[in-house]
Formats: structure tokens, C-alpha cells, sequence
């Protein structure tokens, strides 16, 4: 766990220890704790590329598809050469498209 925020530290700094401490909860299968940690960097920084595609994945996971989506089209506006965000964008529209093709939905 990252130590609390001391009040000499800066935004910048703040904001990699909450990104940090996403991913690493994440990673640890902590979803809750990690998208709260991600939601707090995105609020201080709300162009923070991790923190958007990081966050992606994790609605993309809690099966909440669209916002995962919306949050890696986020991170790609700001940088467009983030691969990881391009990745998660493109396998949660694949995703997506086959669900609503088996439901009937989609003329794919």
C-alpha cells in the first residue's frame, strides 16, 4: 500500500502514487480498491493515460463494456500511440460485436 499523501508532495506525484496503487490493486485482484485509486488520479489529472486505460479494463472486466470503451477512447485522444489502450479498445469492440451477432443483435 502508498503511503498517504504528505503535503509536501505534488499533484504529479499524488497522481503516479493513486495510478500506482490502482494497477498494483488490479493486479492483486482488488478491483473496488483499484478503481477508486484510479478514479482519485483521474480526478487530480483527468488526462492521465494509465489511469483511463487501467480503469478500462476494469469496467471491461465488471462487464460495464461501453464505459470501458469510452475510457480507452479517452486515453487514446490524449496519446494516440498508447498500444495498450488501442488493444483493449479494439478486443472489447470484438467483444462486443460477436455478443450482439450470437444475441441476434447485429448484422455482422
Amino acid at each position: 500500500c502508498a503511503p498517504p499523501p504528505q503535503p509536501h508532495d505534488s499533484t504529479e506525484e499524488v497522481v503516479e502514487m493513486l495510478v500506482n496503487k490502482g494497477i498494483s490493486l488490479g493486479k492483486l485482484g482488488r478491483s473496488q480498491g483499484a478503481a477508486q485509486a484510479l478514479q482519485s488520479a483521474l480526478e487530480l489529472d483527468g488526462n492521465r493515460t494509465p489511469a483511463l486505460t487501467y480503469l478500462g479494463l476494469l469496467r471491461v472486466r465488471e462487464k460495464r463494456v461501453e464505459e470501458g470503451m469510452n475510457l480507452y477512447r479517452r486515453a487514446l485522444a490524449v496519446d494516440p500511440t498508447c498500444e495498450i489502450a488501442a488493444e483493449g479498445l479494439a478486443t472489447a469492440l470484438v467483444d462486443e460485436g460477436t455478443r450482439l451477432k450470437l444475441a441476434g443483435q447485429a448484422d455482422l
